[in-house]
């Protein structure tokens, strides 16, 4: 996998779980206490990803983009005209 914009903006979302070996001052961990594998947070993300990809076409539109977003976030002032000025 390649670096994850996630883990350029550590400062700006402090909920994504880091791969273990990362040297970020904060991890997630899974039910073991241990960091997070490279597997598991794939595994996470594709979860998420299922979650929030209501129609099942394998990609995010800018409406399935808010409801992630707001619900990762707790932001409710994000809106599709966001998400389509950033893509």
């Amino acid at each position: 996998m390649g670096t994850c914009a996630n883990e350029k903006r550590e400062s700006e979302s402090k909920n994504v779980p880091q791969i273990a070996g990362d040297k970020s001052s904060k991890q997630e961990t899974n039910n073991r206490g241990a960091p997070l594998t490279e597997s598991q947070l794939h595994e996470a993300i594709d979860k998420l990803f299922d979650k929030f990809d209501t129609d099942n076409n394998g990609y995010l539109d800018s409406n399935e983009a808010v409801e992630l977003l707001k619900t990762s976030l707790g932001q409710d002032n994000v809106s599709a005209k966001d998400i389509n000025d950033i893509i």
